[in-house]
């Protein structure tokens, strides 16, 4: 798959799943990377999902998204083989307004990312922050300056990461999952 997108080795990859909507903060993770991107030429963002009519973005982010170079923008991935789109990544950012439970989270954390995330209801508890991921603003400067952390210190980012796979291993395995379902009916 690295081939197919053109990654290099050396490349790092800012990555993204779900849909592309203005709601998801899509705007604000795409004008953080096009900043990002004239200090960090390795710099690539991965975008994973539709592009959908309800809640769409402004034109300029689409021709962003379709255009640049950096920008890779897979459409439609089927949730078979998402992982493996997670094993491409180096950051995983979901700057959200509002959400449910990110499950994107869970998923990138148990492939040992580092999150970045907003404080929007279901975010706030898919991390530890300091831990497992930081919160950010809905502001393209302050994603900036987070994802400049994860850049600039490899060993940060992989104790995130670390933290994160252990974190949904310890929290959200079925088995605990069904456990406090069945709590509830009792």
């Amino acid at each position: 798959m690295r081939n197919k997108y053109n990654i290099l080795d050396e490349s790092i990859v800012i990555g993204y799943t779900g849909r592309l909507v203005c709601d998801k903060g899509i705007v604000e993770l795409v004008e953080a990377f096009i900043t990002l991107r004239e200090k960090h030429s390795d710099l690539l963002l991965l975008l994973v999902g539709m592009l959908e009519e309800k809640d769409a973005l402004p034109m300029e982010t689409v021709d962003e998204i379709e255009k640049n170079p950096s920008i890779i923008y897979t459409g439609y991935v089927s949730n078979d083989i998402i992982e493996n789109y997670y094993a491409l990544m180096d950051i995983f950012v979901l700057p959200s307004y509002r959400e449910g439970f990110p499950t994107s989270i869970l998923e990138a954390s148990s492939m040992e990312l580092p999150i970045l995330t907003t404080r929007a209801t279901g975010c706030r508890d898919a991390i530890v922050a300091g831990e497992t991921g930081e919160f950010v603003e809905h502001d393209s400067n302050d994603i900036v300056k987070h994802l400049e952390l994860f850049i600039k210190d490899r060993d940060l980012k992989q104790s995130y990461g670390a933290n994160g796979r252990k974190f949904v291993v310890d929290n959200f395995r079925q088995e605990r999952v069904w456990e406090e379902i069945e709590k509830l009916y009792q």
